[in-house]
């Protein structure tokens, strides 16, 4: 095992808690009372859902493209 392979599932650990966070929020099945204050909350949450997902994809990505390329 190189440690590129490393690398890349390091990549693809740290996207996790993203993942599962904006998965969670964009489905609605958590609602953050910091996010019901703002004038259009299931719009808010939605966005920052989506954000996490682009970010932890962002993240993730790399880590793929190692492991398909490494592996």
């Amino acid at each position: 095992m190189d440690g590129w392979l490393l690398v890349g599932i390091a990549l693809l650990l740290t996207a996790l808690p993203g993942l599962g966070l904006g998965l969670v929020l964009v489905t609605g099945l958590w609602r953050p009372r910091q996010l019901e204050d703002a004038a259009d909350p299931d719009r808010l949450r939605r966005s920052v859902g989506f954000r996490a997902l682009a970010v932890a994809g962002a993240v993730a990505a790399p880590g793929a493209a190692i492991l398909v390329m490494r592996g």
